[in-house]
């Protein structure tokens, strides 16, 4: 069986105390698809099932949440980002959820 578990880095725009922390832990531990997070104060790190929930996804939960973050960008190469415009181009096309046939407009 594939592993369908992702993960991906963000920087907060501003230091977290303790207790913005421990709520945004709280908080991103009853998103269904987020399988664990890594959080210090200028930084986090989510593990999650890409089935479930689209990168693009995580980010908007933690945004939703009130915590400004900008997304840590690597250097890519061309297949990379092909890869990565098609499924931001699918997930705009099909929503995040798993696709289904019957969903599809024939």
């Amino acid at each position: 069986m594939e592993n369908f578990s992702k993960t991906t880095s963000f920087e907060f725009r501003k230091d977290l105390d303790t207790n913005e922390i421990s709520v945004l832990k709280s908080k991103l531990a009853g998103v269904d698809g987020i399988d664990s997070v890594d959080i210090s104060s200028g930084a986090m790190t989510v593990e999650y099932n890409a089935l479930i929930l689209a990168q693009e996804g995580v980010t908007e939960v933690v945004r939703e949440f009130g915590f400004p973050v900008s997304r840590e960008r690597k250097k890519q190469g061309i297949f990379t980002r092909f890869i990565e415009n098609l499924a931001s181009s699918n997930n705009n096309s099909y929503g995040s959820k798993k696709l289904d046939c019957c969903d599809l407009k024939h």
